[in-house]
């Protein structure tokens, strides 16, 4: 008997029920799209970050040669 009941209201407010869960859903979607493309620009930010480091240490690198070369230089 009391499942009955359930059962009938359930069936009622089975249309507001799928509508809210759409909402939902389309909520959680939006989420996921924006979470994505946060993910991809960190990625790229990343990749970009390493290539101007890896730059940076090579110009490091030959500064410190010439440094050395100039400190030789001055001495004699």
């Amino acid at each position: 008997m009391v499942a009955e009941v359930f059962i009938n209201a359930s069936n009622e407010n089975l249309p507001v029920l799928v509508r809210d869960l759409g909402g939902i859903a389309s909520w959680l979607q939006a989420i996921g799209v924006v979470l994505v493309l946060w993910l991809i620009f960190n990625i790229i930010g990343l990749l970009v970050n390493y290539k101007r480091k890896r730059v940076l240490d090579k110009l490091e690198k030959d500064i410190r040669i010439l440094d050395r070369k100039v400190s030789q230089l001055l001495k004699k």
